[in-house]
């Protein structure tokens, strides 16, 4: 899953978001069609229209990742979807334990806000079986 982030590039296409895989890439399924799939994400209500809608739109994929590039362009060093902050490899690309400290942090960061008890041993690859409870 981490993999994913890293070697992954991304347009804004009309409709909303696209991910395209790229060489590097190995998903988890290995054939032809998963390796060259394209993973689009939709825009929640581009034209609002209503209250709701306007609620709905702040939980917009697109809007999201286009506000956070947009913040964090004048001091982004590499394509990378994530990069580092605080001195000195601010603007850098993550390593793969960086990342998954940071997917271990915000696993455990839900569970506090959600008042629920911490499991143990929270890992990166706990996303998985943490999205059905």
């Amino acid at each position: 899953m981490l993999c994913f982030v890293f070697l992954l590039s991304f347009v804004f296409v009309l409709i909303g978001l696209c991910f395209l895989p790229v060489l590097p890439f190995l998903p988890k399924v290995h054939s032809q069609f998963h390796c060259s799939q394209d993973i689009i994400f939709p825009a929640f209500f581009p034209n609002l229209s209503s209250e709701e809608e306007e609620m709905l739109h702040s939980l917009d994929i697109c809007r999201a990742l286009s506000i956070y590039l947009d913040r964090t362009s004048t001091f982004r060093k590499w394509d990378s979807l994530f990069i580092t902050f605080g001195v000195p490899k601010n603007g850098c690309r993550p390593s793969a334990s960086t990342l998954s400290r940071w997917v271990k942090s915000t696993i455990v960061k839900c569970y506090e806000l959600s008042e629920a008890s911490v499991p143990r041993q929270v890992q990166a690859k706990s996303t998985r079986g943490g999205a059905a409870s």
